[in-house]
């Protein structure tokens, strides 16, 4: 077997402990003792959240708060049981078969209920903002106990046809060796396609706020009309109207004034034209005005036309114009809860793009190690190990803190339970 077959050989071959640069060791030892402090600062940091859930109930009052908080104990639960693990190779730093194999299963099952519920958390989003569709609390609840589910059996996958877990070239942890066969290009294929459907949630979701922000600015910048202001528009509707009815019988033609279809005519002595007004235009409408016919409902009855040689009596104004429909306080007030609601989708929306970057910062390095593992059959380099050992509990850390700062009523909470200032504004 060549280097290729790097993984096929440990699963193969009788287990050594001692298969990594041995040169690092000291160095996986001090590596060993930070990565149980982060693991211990992850799960009181989601603890708190979860406590404060617990405590609180009102706290899950939406979807995306309970699936935010089932973030939390997920990670929660994978900082304790890494301290645990860890903490055996505090005396004797020696991977034996099973908790190699243990770690690297648990790694997958918490990475992959991390990717799982930060998708879920989008679509959340996206249907909540774009779609206007309402998630039940009930709905998220069962949703996150389908992510656990579905965590626990693909980590399980990588057990079947003997796999097991490898120590990495540095040995400072393990992962699954099942990353060489077609479960690594699983894994890297579910890993790009949840990470295109999370950046395409949030960049609908952004898209939609935005055209939400500039409909309540076009609202909001809309000038205040008095009642004198009105008066002066309904006259010059009026004027407006009254202009367009009448019309110079000299650009109709001569026949103009004999036309039946046409009601009534007048004469401008100061100009010398004659006018014609358009009020009946068919012998139907005659019969409406005449009485002969019902009138249908909310249509003003026309004035009889006045033959041509006598004079028009003079009949009482008949209101032309309709109510305008102008800016009122309820129609400010209906653009300020807009407005109240966009900045509250937008804090919630901040929340989960913080969240999803530095998950990021830990999938980079986690994505290098399958890709190696798959393409080429081997373990990676020294480097891409070290990095992702010091960028492991980077997105474990930031969950609960970016909560607990940018959700105000989980804030609230956390303020009262320690006896501190609420926040201002």
């Amino acid at each position: 077997m060549n280097d290729h077959d790097e993984l096929l050989r440990w699963e193969l071959s009788e287990w050594d402990p001692w298969n990594f640069e041995l040169s690092n060791l000291e160095t996986a030892k001090v590596f060993n003792g930070v990565v149980i402090f982060e693991s211990v600062l992850v799960f009181a940091l989601n603890t708190l959240v979860v406590a404060l859930a617990a405590r609180n109930p009102h706290l899950l009052d939406t979807a995306a708060n309970i699936l935010f908080a089932g973030l939390c104990l997920s990670n929660a639960l994978y900082g304790l049981t890494i301290a645990a693990e860890r903490v055996k190779l505090v005396h004797e730093y020696h991977w034996s078969k099973e908790m190699c194999t243990l770690f690297s299963s648990t790694n997958v099952v918490f990475v992959t209920m991390s990717v799982l519920v930060m998708v879920c958390i989008s679509g959340e989003r996206y249907l909540s903002v774009v779609r206007s569709y309402h998630v039940s609390r009930r709905k998220a609840y069962t949703v996150v106990c389908a992510c656990a589910l579905v965590a626990v059996g693909h980590s399980l996958l990588h057990l079947i046809n003997g796999g097991i877990g490898v120590i990495t070239k540095s040995g400072i942890f393990c992962y699954p060796t099942a990353f060489h066969s077609w479960l690594g290009l699983l894994d890297f294929l579910l890993l790009a396609g949840n990470m295109v459907a999370i950046v395409f949630g949030y960049l609908s979701v952004l898209y939609k706020i935005r055209d939400s922000y500039r409909s309540v600015k076009k609202v909001s910048n809309a000038p205040e009309f008095g009642a004198a202001t009105i008066q002066s528009l309904e006259t010059a509707v009026n004027e407006s109207i009254e202009k367009r009815n009448n019309l110079s019988v000299q650009s109709l033609g001569p026949g103009a004034a004999s036309n039946p279809f046409l009601s009534a005519t007048s004469s401008n002595p100061g100009t010398g034209n004659t006018y014609v007004t358009l009020s009946i235009t068919s012998p139907m409408q005659r019969a409406f005005s005449a009485g002969a016919l019902p009138l249908p409902g909310n249509v003003a009855p026309t004035p009889t036309p006045t033959p041509v040689g006598e004079t028009q009596q003079p009949e009482s104004q008949t209101q032309l114009v309709r109510p305008v429909k102008l800016p009122t306080q309820r129609r400010k007030k209906r653009s300020t809860q807009e407005e109240q609601k966009r900045q509250s989708e937008l804090r919630v929306l901040r929340r989960g793009i913080l969240s999803f970057l530095g998950f990021l910062i830990t999938l980079i390095p986690f994505t290098i190690v399958i890709f190696e593992g798959f393409l080429n059959g081997r373990r990676a380099s020294l480097a891409v190990d070290t990095f992702f050992v010091v960028s492991k509990f980077a997105s474990e850390m930031c969950d609960p803190l970016i909560l607990l700062t940018l959700d105000r009523h989980f804030n609230q909470a956390l303020r009262t339970t320690f006896g501190m200032r609420p926040r201002r504004g």
